[in-house]
């Protein structure tokens, strides 16, 4: 397995601000870029590309730092079987409610023909979308919640290895499920436009 880590030059951490992720990124871009003159032989612009992608991504960095650290045990992520939080059920639901009920207002606009159809269908199309950037901004928010939580599991992976697996492993499932639901809300909200 790659290191990602490894590859930018970063420590094996759940907690890396953004930028500095990106200044080690565009550093080593601007050596491995097949563009440019000083390339370096053997460098490979396709694995710096591939470690940018995970560590920017804060669900795929907690997920790959604890497949790393558990490789070297021969221990693999995931055999706990953390369950699915209630409040992440709870918001599953209303997410899945909101996108039903904007493809349902969305199928009448492509129904309308009018122009005054259409114009009687806009307040309800306004209402849900503001219904969506309101969700999309709770999402966020608990990204960002769950992102704060990154420095516990570094703590924890240095003090008690098994307990920060397996809040690890929860923290990346619940980001994997709230970015993924981030994506599609905004997506939804793009097809107002």
């Amino acid at each position: 397995m790659v290191d990602h880590f490894n590859v930018l030059g970063l420590g094996r951490k759940a907690e890396i601000p953004d930028d500095e992720i990106q200044k080690a990124f565009h550093a080593l871009s601007r050596e491995q870029h097949p563009d440019a003159s000083a390339a370096k032989e053997g460098g490979d612009f396709a694995v710096v590309s591939e470690a940018y992608r995970v560590l920017g991504n804060p669900a795929t960095r907690l997920k790959h730092l604890l497949a790393l650290e558990f490789e070297e045990r021969d221990d693999k992520p995931g055999a706990g079987g953390a369950g699915i939080s209630e409040d992440l059920v709870q918001l599953f639901g209303k997410v899945g409610g909101a996108l039903q009920a904007a493809d349902e207002i969305l199928a009448k606009r492509e129904k309308q023909q009018t122009a005054l159809g259409k114009a009687v269908l806009a307040k309800e199309e306004l209402e849900r979308q503001g219904k969506l950037r309101e969700l999309a901004a709770f999402v966020d928010e608990e990204i960002g919640s769950a992102c704060a939580r990154f420095g516990e599991i570094d703590g924890l992976l240095e003090s008690d290895r098994e307990a920060g697996r397996q809040i690890g492993e929860a923290l990346a499932a619940r980001l994997g499920f709230l970015t993924k639901w981030q994506a599609k809300i905004r997506e939804k909200i793009m097809e107002f436009v």
